[in-house]
């Protein structure tokens, strides 16, 4: 039985999204992604007319929406100081599980954008201001200032990275003891 037309469109997509989380985009190749994804040729331009860089974007999209609804849940569910650890210690694993091949999978592609590469900048540019946006909202409701936010979401980007390069969950350790204690001191501060 051939898979329908909405499954190999979905194929694609999360094939790719996998790939850039652990190579990038320059490393992901179209024959690498249909092969991966046991997706018909055919269906690679059908879905995605413009080819590669149309692909990754959409992949980027869902990729970060689903981590958007990780974090959402993670901070409702649990608080902000829980959330936030579950949220680390989700990534923890996800480092561990794969030997340090992934990381975070909008980063991958953020640090080696071409100029021309326009739908890529702007499909990482939304992942990211979605990112700012649910943890400032996250702050805001908990009583911590919004600022916050970009120094939460660049200090787990940047530990990410350098677990991946050092091949360790140190950096991502630190950087969670750092942040907590600014958080805790920041909580202590508005009492």
């Amino acid at each position: 039985m051939s898979p329908r037309k909405s499954d190999a469109r979905q194929k694609l997509i999360d094939t790719t999204a996998l790939l850039l989380q652990k190579q990038g985009y320059a490393a992901t190749g179209l024959d690498q992604i249909l092969q991966t994804s046991s997706a018909p040729k055919g269906s690679l331009y059908h879905y995605f007319p413009e080819g590669k860089e149309q692909l990754a974007a959409d992949a980027l999209q869902q990729v970060g929406a689903q981590y958007s609804q990780l974090f959402q849940h993670a901070l409702s569910e649990h608080g902000l100081m829980y959330g936030f650890k579950f949220i680390l210690g989700y990534f923890e694993n996800m480092l561990v599980t794969s030997n340090y091949t992934q990381g975070c999978p909008i980063a991958s592609v953020a640090t080696t954008l071409q100029p021309e590469q326009t739908a890529l900048q702007e499909a990482c540019n939304q992942v990211f201001d979605s990112w700012l946006q649910g943890i400032s909202q996250a702050l805001k409701a908990h009583n911590f200032p919004e600022h916050l936010a970009p120094l939460i979401l660049s200090s787990l980007e940047g530990a990410l990275m350098l677990c991946r390069v050092q091949k360790s969950t140190f950096p991502l350790r630190t950087t969670g003891e750092a942040l907590f204690q600014m958080l805790e001191a920041q909580h202590a501060q508005n009492r």
